[in-house]
């Protein structure tokens, strides 16, 4: 995983991003969106999908279930919810999906039985520190196209 130098980020504002109006209307209410931290990298990251993927695959929370977004109650968690969730590697995002599954008996048909591995570059967008699970978020720029950079899919097992 490398960070870029930051020039990519320096010259893309709200505008840029895939839901730019939204991001926009976070920050003007004081919600820093993509948040503090956020870089551009280029590294492999996992993401749960469905198979064949769909542009559904790519559509952050905020979208995929908006009373989510409603019922988040700190500025970082909605902005999470307008970012893509990953991760670092493949053995952190089966786990988390085996986790959140034992809660979550819908969790394959909402979520993806799948996972795919995505190769991010500084051109896809920003993404948020991960965490101790090794989750982050993408916060995609308009002109990324991740449909293209999905190197691989598999099961879930």
């Amino acid at each position: 995983m490398t960070l870029s130098t930051g020039i990519e980020r320096e010259h893309m504002d709200a505008q840029s991003y895939i839901y730019s109006a939204q991001l926009s209307e976070l920050n003007d209410s004081g919600i820093q969106c993509p948040p503090h931290g956020a870089s551009s990298l280029t590294l492999n990251a996992w993401r749960w999908v469905a198979n064949p993927i769909t542009e559904h695959c790519f559509h952050p929370v905020a979208v995929r279930n908006p009373p989510r977004l409603l019922k988040e109650d700190t500025p970082s968690k909605v902005c999470s919810c307008w970012g893509l969730s990953m991760y670092l590697t493949l053995d952190q995002s089966v786990l988390a999906f085996k986790y959140l599954e034992k809660n979550f008996k819908m969790a394959r048909k909402r979520l993806g039985d799948h996972v795919a591995c995505i190769s991010i570059t500084p051109a896809h967008g920003v993404c948020s520190p991960s965490d101790r699970h090794g989750h982050f978020d993408l916060h995609p720029y308009a002109a990324a196209n991740l449909n293209a950079s999905v190197a691989s899919v598999s099961p879930i097992p």
